[in-house]
């Protein structure tokens, strides 16, 4: 073999050796990069997981918060002792449901067991309904006859129970108006429950705030005309004492019901520092659930009368 081709043969196996060896060393290092990516890959994947979890959980958690706003750990009357309610609704319950309005009416006054039986495990010492109003005179004489008609039903079915959870019942209004048919009954629940002292049940009935305030100044004219107080002597404790609803605390909550965004000629004299929830739920359709979450968002709110 000459020299040159000595040489030739050898410069092929010289590049032959370090392509080889070239090739296995990039070969090599194209597989640890994909090694490197499949475990940064399945890292990544993990962190990312780990983040949507977390996002999520972080998400549930403050919409679960605003759900259910945490409150102090004791009975809502500590600190809310007058509620009113504002019982609209019944005759659209009706309507919705395919009863009549007498049907809607009973209903409603069902429910006011639920809205007793609330106050009394919440220790609220106060509770106010408006029953009907003056304006209410303006309803049929159908309706009406069923709605006093339901006055000494349900008394007469419920009258030993307020008395067993010693609830003393009062009605507010006008008395010159209330109906015959409901008056002997008024008077003898009045009577019965007088001495109770767990909850003070108010039932604005034939009752509009306006005329209360009209009727308070023209008992304090009479007293004026009759040398009885002088005019300087009148100060806000007196007008009160002068009122159809005399001894009931200013009200700390109202709630209305019936998606209505009105007071309705409700106690004007004592809503000055009251907060006010209005709801859509019709009153037939009350249960605790409504109520407690009522309450609960008032706690949170505070009051600092003007501090």
């Amino acid at each position: 073999m000459s020299l040159m081709r000595k040489l030739l043969l050898a410069t092929i196996v010289f590049f032959c050796t370090i392509s080889n060896s070239y090739f296995f060393k990039v070969s090599s290092f194209v597989e640890r990069l994909k090694e490197l990516f499949m475990i940064l890959r399945k890292k990544t994947f993990s962190l990312l997981i780990l983040s949507l979890g977390g996002g999520l959980l972080g998400f549930w958690f403050v919409w679960a918060n605003s759900q259910h706003p945490k409150v102090v750990d004791s009975k809502i009357g500590e600190e809310l002792v007058h509620l009113s309610l504002i019982m609209d609704g019944n005759r659209r319950w009706a309507a919705n449901n395919g009863k009549l309005a007498g049907e809607g009416h009973y209903q409603g006054a069902l429910a006011i067991r639920k809205a007793v039986d609330f106050c009394l495990a919440e220790g609220i010492k106060h509770l106010s309904l408006y029953a009907f109003s003056l304006e209410n005179l303006n309803r049929s004489q159908e309706e009406k006859r069923d709605l006093f008609d339901l006055i000494p039903k349900f008394f007469e079915k419920y009258s030993e129970e307020l008395l067993a959870k010693k609830v003393r019942i009062r009605f507010i209004g006008d008395r010159n108006l209330f109906p015959l048919e409901a008056t002997h009954c008024i008077t003898q629940i009045e009577k019965i429950t007088n001495d109770c002292d767990s909850l003070n049940v108010y039932f604005m009935f034939f009752y509009g705030g306006q005329q209360e305030i009209i009727a308070g100044m023209k008992k304090i004219g009479e007293k004026i005309k009759a040398g009885e107080v002088e005019p300087e002597a009148i100060s806000q404790a007196f007008f009160e004492q002068q009122l159809w609803s005399v001894g009931v605390p200013d009200p700390d909550l109202l709630i209305r019901f019936g998606g209505r965004k009105r007071l309705s000629n409700f106690l004007p004299f004592k809503l000055g520092y009251t907060e006010l929830c209005f709801l859509d739920n019709f009153w037939p359709d009350v249960n605790e659930k409504i109520l407690k979450k009522c309450c609960q968002d008032f706690l949170i709110v505070g009051r600092t009368f003007g501090h």
